[in-house]
């Protein structure tokens, strides 16, 4: 990918000032007699021909050095080192090099896992989320102690639910990972409001990982580094030397090696005439186009735009609000018989029991920092009744013995209510680490059976983690009154829980992913990247979208306090599908041979005037119940006829909005649903393609009442006439 547009750059590549412990060092500055005779200084020139002037005067050797994270930077024209890497996936993090904190900045809001802020289906939320992250680590850069990009979001499809780093992503749906990139990288980007982008400068600069498959870290000793997913080709190539694969990653578009073999080899392969120095340049302009367009190359940064920013603005009340407000629109209520929200006035008594009972670090998840403060589910708590009894039953989450379990279950025969906070930690499930089961860890089942029996009052199953987990025994268990998932939540996730626990926020996050049951991990290998099921082979199938056995809780699963009753105000009944040109008759395509039956038929979409081929569906939402809340509105799109295109998916997620609604009010939310790119599938050779015939709309997850809205698809005549 050689050419890319100036606004996309930020999303392919991450730079870093690398920031000496004594002084803040800064390109271009105003004091040096120097910086008014380079070009790649002059703030009135476009950002590529500052770009261009700062490469064509370096060495080949300068340039290679500027190909890695550990940058040299270039001395002798006054451009300091960088540290090109640097994390925020969830906060501004001292994961990478990039970032460090001390006492001037002893620590940053600290959001959810992404996991758990996805379940809030909120793309508003997202974006809020981006701002106040990027503010902070601006904040931070002009005190000498983060750059300027930063290496997230991570857009991965939580594909396989024993994956270790599926908590770093939004889910398993692909439109819903897509929507909270674009939100939480616009948050990061941004100068000014939302949607104003019309100045190319950018607050910090965002880039996405990783790659598609990139969902194995280490499963029964299979490990990512070794491993080879085999999609989509059919050979491997090795190259016989580190030139060779220096000159193919740079020919391919590659920019920065997170690494130093760029560094090492880069001079060399020119020197063989295995890469063009030209290509190199590339490579460095749109490095540098990036830096330009943050300002590093304008001087001291406290004079430039957000210059103001300081520590003053870090973990300030209003970010820690947001936390806050994001671990509580991502819980998922899973179950509830009526027991919750539990009330201060007949809840007198209290137990919290659990190995996460009183998280601390746990809450925060990986690729985390230093948090603003924490608010353990036990801190959470007692502040609704101060007097908790705490009994971790397990000293941690691996649970080993049993020795705790007792005064458990004493403790919880004691209280008129029982919270048990159960779940995995970053011992079971971490970027190096998968599971190799779904069910809860060592004794911790056993706990939570032993103080369901013990317990003469209301039991309320906490869950946290980020992966899904086989609790089919809590739900045939009746004395278990209420199941939450909390994901990780972040530095605030005690004030979530005990806010939703106690009715003060009514719940209404929505699962991103499907609870399979245990037998889901001898049925389907992690090492198999297959998405689709294959009953030949008695593979179930991955994700909403492609399984085929009876899931715990699907995806797309939560309850709420209130009930909502869903209806369609507006949607076609008919959608013509129009040809780019009547003689492009070989443009249309089929997934079968019989053409002279349109209906069922799979269109490709290149032969398609897709030009404002879209519909708006409107849907009204009302709260019947004296509590207000909030909605998840969940559009899902059922194909035509499933032998159009081989592989299908039963399902597909084409729209979603989260929406307030006040005690017995109506609201209704309307979407724009592109006909070409939301309801069209892809082939087994990656052609994208239309199905002409019936479809349908569902309102609503399988778990709730679900609306239906049955349209056609057809075909304008002029297109009728090619396929005759």
């Amino acid at each position: 990918m050689k050419q890319k547009h100036p606004l996309l750059l930020p999303l392919f590549f991450s730079f870093y000032l690398c920031i000496p412990q004594t002084t803040h060092q800064y390109a271009c500055d105003k004091n040096d007699p120097n910086t008014s005779t380079y070009q790649f200084c002059n703030t009135s020139l476009s950002y590529s021909d500052r770009a261009k002037d700062l490469v064509s005067r370096l060495t080949l050797d300068e340039k290679a050095q500027q190909l890695v994270n550990a940058a040299q930077g270039i001395p002798r024209l006054g451009v300091p080192a960088y540290e090109w890497w640097s994390e925020a996936l969830h906060g501004v993090s001292n994961t990478g090099p990039g970032v460090r904190f001390n006492t001037t900045v002893p620590g940053a809001t600290s959001f959810p896992a992404v996991i758990l802020s996805a379940a809030s289906f909120n793309a508003s939320l997202w974006y809020e989320m981006g701002r106040a992250v990027s503010t902070e680590a601006r904040a931070m850069y002009n005190v000498g102690l983060a750059g300027l990009t930063f290496w997230s979001p991570n857009v991965n499809v939580f594909r396989d639910p024993r994956w270790g780093r599926g908590q770093e992503t939004p889910g398993e749906d692909p439109f819903v990972v897509s929507r909270y990139a674009v939100s939480y990288v616009k948050g990061l980007q941004e100068v000014g409001q939302e949607g104003n982008f019309s100045s190319e400068k950018l607050k910090v600069s965002s880039c996405c990982k990783h790659y598609t498959a990139y969902d194995v870290d280490n499963w029964k000793g299979v490990d990512r580094f070794h491993f080879d997913a085999k999609v989509y080709y059919e050979s491997i190539h090795y190259t016989a030397t580190p030139e060779d694969a220096v000159a193919l990653a740079l020919k391919a578009g590659l920019n920065m090696n997170c690494g130093d073999y760029l560094g090492k080899y880069t001079q060399n392969a020119v020197k063989l005439n295995k890469v063009e120095e030209s290509i190199v340049d590339q490579a460095l302009i749109y490095n540098y186009i990036v830096l330009t367009r943050l300002g590093f190359f304008d001087g001291d940064p406290t004079t430039l735009p957000f210059g103001e920013l300081g520590p003053s603005d870090i973990c300030t009340d209003d970010h820690q609000k947001l936390a806050v407000e994001a671990a509580k629109q991502g819980i998922v209520l899973l179950d509830n018989s009526g027991t919750l929200p539990l009330s201060t006035n007949t809840t007198r008594t209290l137990a919290i029991i659990g190995p996460n009972a009183n998280a601390t670090e746990v809450m925060i998840s990986n690729y985390a920092g230093v948090p603003c403060r924490y608010t353990s589910p036990l801190q959470g708590l007692q502040k609704y009744i101060p007097t908790v009894t705490y009994e971790p039953g397990c000293t941690t989450v691996s649970c080993g013995d049993e020795s705790g379990l007792a005064e458990a279950a004493k403790a919880a025969a004691a209280v008129d209510a029982v919270v048990v906070v159960v779940g995995l930690d970053q011992s079971i499930e971490r970027e190096g680490l998968d599971r190799v089961n779904l069910t809860l860890p060592g004794f911790q089942e056993k706990l939570v059976m032993d103080v369901a029996d013990a317990t003469n009052g209301s039991l309320i199953l906490v869950i946290m983690s980020a992966g899904p987990i086989d609790v089919s025994f809590a739900r045939n268990n009746s004395k278990i009154g209420a199941i939450l998932w909390v994901g990780y939540p972040g530095q605030a996730g005690g004030d979530a829980i005990a806010q939703v626990i106690f009715g003060d926020y009514n719940p209404g996050g929505r699962s991103p992913f499907t609870w399979y049951p245990q037998e889901y991990v001898d049925q389907v290998p992690m090492t198999d990247m297959n998405m689709r099921a294959n009953a030949t082979a008695n593979f179930p199938g991955r994700t909403y979208r492609f399984y085929n056995r009876k899931p715990i809780y699907e995806f797309g699963h939560g309850l709420s306090y209130s009930t909502f009753s869903k209806f369609i105000t507006s949607a076609p009944s008919t959608i013509v599908i129009r040809p780019l040109s009547t003689n492009h008759q070989n443009s249309t395509l089929f997934a079968n041979s019989t053409a002279l039956q349109p209906n069922g038929q799979a269109i490709d979409v290149s032969s398609i005037n897709c030009l404002n081929l879209r519909f708006e569906i409107g849907v009204a939402v009302k709260n019947n119940c004296p509590v207000d809340g909030t909605a998840v509105v969940l559009v899902f799109w059922k194909p035509g006829s499933s032998e159009a295109v081989v592989g299908m998916p039963s399902l597909e997620l084409v729209g979603f909005e989260r929406v307030e609604v006040r005690r017995g009010k109506t609201e209704t939310v309307k979407m724009e649903l592109d006909v070409c790119k939301r309801l069209s599938v892809v082939d087994g050779e990656g052609k994208r393609k239309v199905v002409i015939g019936q479809h349908t709309l569902l309102v609503g997850s399988s778990s709730e009442r679900q609306v239906k809205h049955y349209f056609n698809i057809r075909l304008a005549k002029s297109l009728v006439g090619i396929i005759a």
